[in-house]
C-alpha cells in the first residue's frame, strides 16, 4: 500500500531521529566545554554532529 507506513519502518524512523537529537546535544556539549558559551556556533555544532544546520 502506497503511503502507509508499517510499525518497523516508524519505530525504525523514531529512533533515527532520536538518535540524530542525541547527537546534536553531545556535540553542543562538546562545543560549549571547549569553546566557551561566546565561541560557539551552530555551523560548528553541526559540523561536529556531521548534520546540516537545517535539522
Amino acid at each position: 500500500m502506497k503511503g502507509v507506513l508499517t510499525l518497523a519502518t516508524r519505530a525504525r524512523r523514531e529512533r533515527e531521529k532520536e538518535e540524530r537529537r542525541q547527537s546534536i546535544l553531545r556535540a553542543a556539549r562538546e562545543a560549549l566545554l571547549e569553546e566557551g558559551f561566546y565561541r560557539i556556533t551552530m555551523d560548528g555544532i553541526a559540523e561536529r554532529a556531521e548534520v546540516s544546520k537545517g535539522t
